[in-house]
C-alpha cells in the first residue's frame, strides 16, 4: 500500500514526537491531530477540514482534545475493513479491525489509534469508521449531544428530521437541498445547551440509500460504496460555506414515519417530541441518558411535527418550507 510513514523510533511509542498535525475547532471544540504519517492528516483534513473556516467567535477555549494515529506497514485480515467497537465504560470507546485497534477516553481528552497502512489506504473506511468515530466520541462528550437526526436549515432556523434507521432522514434532507435548503447533517444533529441552546451539524456528505439515490437523475451513475454495516451507500458531497458550519440558535422536531399513499404534516404536543427523543434513542446515541434528556427538553420546548412520507421524498418538501417559515 503507498502510504508513506515515518518508521516508529519506539515500539512502546513513549513520548513518541510525531511530525504531522493538525488543530482544528471540530464542532466548535478544539482538536489536535498528530501522526507519523502524511496521509492520516490528508484523510483527517478530508473530513473536518472546512472546519478551519470556522468564525472565531464560535470557537471556545475549552481544553485541547487531541488524537493520536500510529501507523505501521501491515494487511487487514479482510478486503473491506470491518470496524468493529465496545463500550467497556461509559467514557472508553475501542475499536478494532483484527489487526488495527485504538481508543478514546472522553473523560481525559484523548484518543490513540495503531492502524495498517492498508486501513489507511482505504479511504472511507478509515475516515468514517476511525477518524470521525474516535473524534467525535471526544468532542460530543463535551457539550454537543448528538441526536439521530438530519438537519436542514434556512434563515438561521433549523429543523431536525428525526426517525429511526431506513426512514429516510438523507433522502429527505437531500431532496431539500435540491429546493435550496441547506443540509447540516444526514445522520446527526450536535445540540448545546449552554450557555444556551445551540444546533451544530456535521456538513458536507450525504450517504444514500441506493433505493434512496434512486429518485435524483443525477446520481445514476455515481457508484455505491459498502457503509461499515455492509449496507450499500450512495455518497454525495455538498458544497460547505462559512455560514454552514456556524451552530443555529432556533431549531425544531419533525417525526418521520413512512409507507403512506400522500405525504401528510400534523402538529405534536411538547410530550410527544419528547417522548420520542427519549424513549426510541438508537445504540450509539443513548451513552449519556441525562444529558439526553435534557437536550430533549429543550428541542421538545415548543412542541413540533410528524410528517408522514410517500414513496416520492419531494412530496415532503413543501412541508419543511413550511415548518421552517418564509424564506
Amino acid at each position: 500500500m503507498n502510504v508513506p510513514f515515518d518508521p516508529l523510533a519506539d515500539s512502546l511509542v513513549r513520548n513518541e514526537k510525531l511530525a504531522h498535525g493538525a488543530e482544528l475547532p471540530v464542532l466548535g471544540r478544539r482538536v489536535v491531530f498528530e501522526s507519523n504519517s502524511s496521509a492520516v492528516l490528508e484523510a483527517v483534513d478530508r473530513s473536518f477540514g472546512s472546519w478551519a473556516r470556522l468564525p472565531e467567535s464560535f470557537r471556545d477555549s475549552t481544553p485541547v482534545r487531541r488524537v493520536r494515529f500510529f501507523v505501521e506497514e501491515g494487511e487487514e485480515p479482510s478486503e473491506r475493513p470491518a470496524v468493529r467497537y465496545l463500550l467497556p465504560e461509559p467514557n472508553r470507546l475501542i475499536f478494532f479491525t483484527g489487526t488495527s485497534v485504538g481508543v478514546a477516553e472522553a473523560d481525559r481528552g484523548e484518543a490513540y489509534a495503531f492502524v495498517t497502512t492498508e486501513l489507511v489506504a482505504y479511504d472511507t473506511y478509515f475516515r468514517y469508521g476511525v477518524i470521525e468515530a474516535l473524534t467525535l466520541n471526544l468532542v460530543t462528550n463535551t457539550g454537543r449531544h448528538p441526536v439521530h437526526a438530519a438537519t436542514v436549515v434556512r434563515n438561521g432556523r433549523a429543523l431536525l428530521l428525526a426517525g429511526p434507521s431506513g426512514v429516510g432522514k438523507s433522502t429527505l434532507a437531500y431532496a431539500a437541498s435540491r429546493a435550496g435548503l441547506q443540509v447540516r447533517g444526514d445522520e446527526a444533529a450536535y445540540v448545546q445547551c449552554d450557555p444556551a441552546l445551540r444546533v451544530w451539524g456535521m456538513p458536507g456528505t450525504v450517504r444514500l440509500s441506493t433505493l434512496g439515490a434512486s429518485h435524483f437523475p443525477e446520481l445514476s451513475e455515481v457508484p455505491p460504496i459498502v457503509s461499515l454495516n455492509g449496507k450499500e451507500k450512495v455518497v454525495v458531497d455538498l458544497d460547505v460555506e462559512e455560514d454552514v458550519l456556524s451552530p443555529v440558535a432556533e431549531a425544531a422536531v419533525c417525526v418521520l414515519s413512512k409507507g403512506h399513499d400522500t405525504a401528510s404534516l400534523e402538529r405534536l404536543k411538547p410530550s410527544v417530541v419528547f417522548d420520542f427523543l427519549t424513549s426510541r434513542v438508537e445504540s450509539g446515541f443513548d451513552l449519556n441518558p441525562a444529558e439526553g434528556k435534557r437536550v430533549a427538553e429543550q428541542l421538545a420546548g415548543n412542541g413540533g411535527w410528524r410528517v408522514q412520507l410517500s414513496d416520492n421524498p419531494f412530496d415532503a418538501v413543501p412541508l419543511i418550507e413550511e415548518m421552517l417559515g418564509p424564506a
